[in-house]
């Protein structure tokens, strides 16, 4: 799976888009993936300025399914696409 690929389902699934951010910036209360230096992928939680739950995967594939497993098991994130 790629950003894009994540993108295009978060978008069919109505996923929030104020919960998430795939381009790497620290959004306050988003989940975000991020593309580090070394070629390898970050994927944490914003939270108070404070980066959260912060992991590093060897791959975009990897970082991608853990982002996409983080916004399902957090029911606000869904739960505000569909008010």
């Amino acid at each position: 799976m790629t950003r894009s690929e994540l993108q295009l389902w978060l978008d069919q699934e109505k996923v929030a888009g104020s919960a998430y951010d795939l381009d790497g910036r620290s959004i306050e209360y988003t989940y975000t993936l991020r593309h580090l230096s070394d070629d390898r992928w970050a994927v944490f939680y914003t939270e108070r300025s404070q980066e959260m739950n912060y992991r590093v995967f060897e791959s975009e594939h990897l970082a991608c399914v853990e982002i996409l497993y983080d916004l399902l098991r957090d029911h606000t994130a869904c739960v505000a696409a569909k008010q």
